[in-house]
């Protein structure tokens, strides 16, 4: 379904199902979509299903709005996307939507794959998996959502990425089984439970669990990571947050493989990207469970934990102040034409303060 200049939409218990796309051209923009909502505003989608979807194109999305406005989306379901050469999204907000309200809604069993040369690839930004994904867009809020079962090859695996992105609210999000880096090269960018990249941001009543990167380019798997100013975690849990080597295995080798954080810093080696800090980043009531690290302070300034809690963690709080981390691109991980791999990313992290203290 495709709607476009529409006002007064309302699609209600839709089922799209068994789609199947191509695409090879040179338009590294194509974004196949179960339903696609384009200019548009005052729009309901309710109980909507996108299923067993399999594309090989540069990106796909179960339902996307793309420069639209207020806008209901409730009770929907993303579920069985398959990508073989490019970026799978569940539910896609992009190019400046407002003032969004998604409801209830899952997205399940996400994977991209990567073909390569000389298969026939697809000419692709990159190979992201991403349950919910929101870009530059504002006034968004997101209530008891799920993502379940995603699976990354060599680029980002995040449950939901809240990316360039401002006035957002997150109440009772739920992420489990997000894992990175399942190709042949064992090797992936990240995977993420929640990711924010964005400014005022609120995260509230939210749980990941079960979030693993293999061998991650960006040396992290995390539960919840910030970058940006004035985000707030308060009352989050992440459990069994971790690295794994090129065996599958967890590994405490953390200079070679990086570390699996509750909450940390959101990396992005691109240029343009990788300078933003986490500024007057609030963890409140915060807890990591049976990850190799509770909390990480790179590149957070003005931080503040409060009441924050590790169980079961090898440790408690990472301060590696001054220091350096090595990442690698390539181009299945979005390495721009202009850059070279690997890249060295900066700690500047600064006046952070805990309550209990560390």
């Amino acid at each position: 379904i495709s709607a476009k200049l529409t006002k007064n939409l309302n699609l209600f218990n839709i089922t799209v199902q068994g789609s199947e796309y191509t695409y090879f051209g040179e338009d590294k923009f194509v974004t196949a979509s179960g339903i696609y909502i384009d200019f548009s505003s005052d729009i309901n989608i309710i109980g909507c299903t996108i299923t067993e979807i399999s594309v090989t194109a540069p990106a796909y999305a179960g339902i996307q709005l793309f420069l639209s406005n207020s806008a209901s989306v409730s009770n929907c379901t993303a579920s069985h996307l398959v990508n073989k050469d490019g970026t799978v999204t569940g539910f896609s907000y992009i190019g400046g939507c407002q003032n969004i309200t998604t409801i209830n809604c899952h997205a399940s069993v996400l994977q991209s794959h990567y073909q390569g040369n000389p298969l026939g690839t697809t000419n692709t930004f990159g190979h992201t998996v991403l349950g919910f994904l929101p870009t530059e867009c504002s006034n968004l809020l997101y209530e008891n959502c799920t993502s379940t079962n995603l699976i990354g090859c060599c680029d980002d695996c995040h449950g939901m990425s809240i990316f360039l992105s401002t006035e957002v609210t997150v109440v009772g999000f739920k992420a489990t089984e997000i894992v990175d880096g399942d190709s042949h090269a064992n090797t992936g960018a990240k995977a993420t439970g929640l990711e924010v990249y964005g400014d005022n941001i609120y995260i509230k009543s939210s749980m990941v669990e079960n979030i693993k990167a293999i061998v991650p380019q960006d040396k992290q798997s995390c539960g919840f990571s910030a970058a940006g100013n004035n985000i707030t975690f308060e009352e989050c849990i992440a459990k069994n947050v971790l690295v794994l080597d090129e065996n599958r295995n967890p590994t405490n080798d953390y200079s070679k493989y990086g570390y699996g954080m509750g909450f940390g810093w959101a990396p992005d080696p691109r240029e343009k990207f990788m300078k933003i800090n986490a500024q007057n980043t609030k963890y409140i009531k915060c807890s990591s469970i049976s990850c190799q690290v509770g909390f990480d302070t790179w590149n957070h300034i003005n931080g503040n934990w409060e009441n924050w809690q590790t169980e079961n963690c090898d440790i408690k709080v990472l301060e590696q102040y001054g220091q350096t981390r090595e990442f690698k691109m390539d181009k299945c991980s979005e390495l721009p034409p202009n850059m070279k791999s690997p890249i060295t990313i900066h700690n500047y992290a600064s006046n952070n303060s805990f309550t209990p203290p560390v």
